[in-house]
């Protein structure tokens, strides 16, 4: 290639010097940094390019090459700063080119931000819109609805009514904003604040009827009232919505009147449907106010120490707030349960073919697993013409409340079987527990009516009331006898289309041969 500096030369070792042809170049072989020096003293690889220096002391790049067959040596090489010229040339582009990368990338993220930024700020100008929107579409609902919108910052500060409110207090809107309900309703006031405290405390919606007094007269509200939050939900204010149900009330009122006026005829042209009303009013004032109320204060008092407290509490302590809530749930459904069991005279019964001996084992089954001690001997059953659920409520309070009293025997022991033949089906429900005073038998099976102690045998009384009740529903009548160590309840269905199971089953003596123990 053409080139300024380029050159080659032979050299060979002669003793301690490299020499030329002819002789004409001669140098020590101990020349520090010499090209061909290096090669020789084993420093650097042979025909490999090398920076080093050359006879003249001049930096070149070079490679040092054997001659085949000879004592020779040929050195090519070519002055530094002619070999590097190009490179720092190619550098120099190289980073020029580098720079305008760098400007160009720097370009390209500076306009992704900004086009980023112009979408963020289209997107948050399109959710400022919506919400515009959204605001003035409820403020069009709350202004034309018939129901007064109102809400209070946590002072009870009016700090917004619509038009409805308004006329209701007869006031425009600039005198009622920043306002009390000591200046808007001084008679109520106390009972409105107090409400407005007990939402804002519990952060929860309540509804409650108020009367007020408005320009229209003393009129009965339905008003509903919740919690205001901000976006860290904290409790900011109240809002409330209030329906006028003045002639409701009135209306109700009046009803109720002809009501008691039409029950005290009916009580007093027939003295058995007096009777069933009295006993479904004893019966649903004991559960509903002396069961319900104390259960709904321990329900309520449990959520509200669940939402105050429940952050303080250690895990095991909400662990057992929960049971105590779950527990209070259960308990309601089960005396919903039993106020529904109360209705049986009036709700219709769906009779259809129920298979009794599948039933009870079902029932013994899961009644057994409350008390594993106990023996539960089930005969062969009938298919008897009943309602399925009420059948199954009358097997479940028997056998219950015959575990129930026979828990405290060493050993004991439930029968089901059939009692005797004939045209119903008839069978019986057996025990070996404590059993009861044959005098009292009278009260067995009359509502909220014990024979034993409460602290010794816990219950409400109603089971064997809603026994008799399903039963008679059915057509058909129930018994009880009593000695120590046996009771034996005896009741038959109404006529049946198909006999019973087994006609030789003992009369309360015990299961058949073909029972099988749960």
């Amino acid at each position: 290639m053409p080139s300024q500096t380029a050159a080659a030369l032979l050299i060979r070792r002669e003793g301690t010097d490299l020499v030329g042809p002819l002789g004409r170049t001669r140098v020590p072989l101990s020349t520090p940094g010499l090209l061909a020096a290096k090669v020789l003293r084993g420093e650097a690889p042979q025909a490999k390019a090398l920076d080093a220096l050359d006879f003249r002391g001049q930096a070149v790049l070079g490679a040092v090459y054997p001659v085949e067959g000879t004592e020779w040596y040929l050195v090519a090489k070519i002055d530094h700063a002619e070999a590097y010229a190009e490179a720092r040339r190619n550098a120099w582009w190289i980073g020029a080119a580098g720079v305008l990368a760098w400007l160009a990338m720097a370009a390209a993220a500076y306009w992704l931000r900004e086009r980023q930024a112009l979408l963020l700020a289209s997107v948050q100008r399109t959710h400022q819109e919506e919400k515009l929107r959204a605001l003035g579409l409820l403020d069009a609902i709350a202004q034309g609805s018939t129901d007064a919108i109102f809400a209070k910052d946590r002072d009870k500060r009016y700090i917004l009514c619509n038009d409805e409110a308004c006329r209701i207090i007869g006031k425009p809107r600039e005198d009622i904003l920043g306002k009390d309900d000591f200046a808007i309703f001084p008679q109520q006031a106390g009972e409105l604040i107090a409400n407005d405290s007990r939402v804002m405390e519990l952060g929860r919606t309540m509804t409650y009827e108020v009367e007020l007094s408005t320009v229209r007269g003393l009129s009965t509200y339905l008003t509903t009232k919740g919690p205001l939050r901000d976006a860290q939900g904290t409790v900011t204010g109240v809002f409330g919505i209030s329906r006028d149900i003045t002639e409701r009330t009135r209306t109700s009122a009046e009803l109720d009147r002809h009501r008691h006026h039409l029950e005290d005829l009916v009580r007093e042209r027939t003295a058995a449907l007096e009777r069933t009303v009295r006993d479904l009013e004893a019966f649903g004032a004991s559960v509903s106010h002396d069961l319900r109320a104390p259960l709904r204060t321990v329900s309520g008092f449990a959520t509200v120490l669940e939402r105050s407290e429940g952050a303080r509490l250690s895990a095991e302590g909400r662990r057992k707030l929960q049971r105590i809530v779950a527990g209070a749930a259960a308990m309601d459904r089960m005396i919903e349960d039993m106020l529904r069991c109360s209705r049986a005279e009036q709700v219709e019964l769906s009779f259809g073919q129920v298979d009794l001996d599948l039933l009870v084992r079902e029932i013994a089954l899961e009644l057994a697993a409350s008390a594993p001690a106990a023996q539960v001997v089930v005969g062969a059953l009938p298919v008897v013409r009943a309602d399925p659920g009420m059948a199954r409520q009358i097997f479940v309070n028997l056998i219950g409340n015959a575990l129930k009293f026979s828990a405290r025997q060493a050993q004991p022991r439930v029968e089901i079987g059939v009692d005797g033949s004939g045209p119903q089906a008839c069978l019986f429900v057996q025990d070996n527990g404590v059993g009861f005073d044959a005098a009292l038998a009278g009260k067995l099976f009359a509502p909220f009516q014990r024979l034993h102690k409460e602290e010794d045998y816990p219950g409400t009384g109603v089971g064997l009331s809603i026994v008799k009740r399903l039963i008679e529903r059915h057509g058909g009548s129930i018994s009880a006898e009593s000695v120590p160590g046996r009771t034996v309840f005896r009741f038959c269905f109404g006529p049946n289309d198909r006999p019973a199971a087994n006609a030789s089953a003992p009369r309360g003596g015990g299961a058949e041969e073909s029972a099988h123990q749960v």
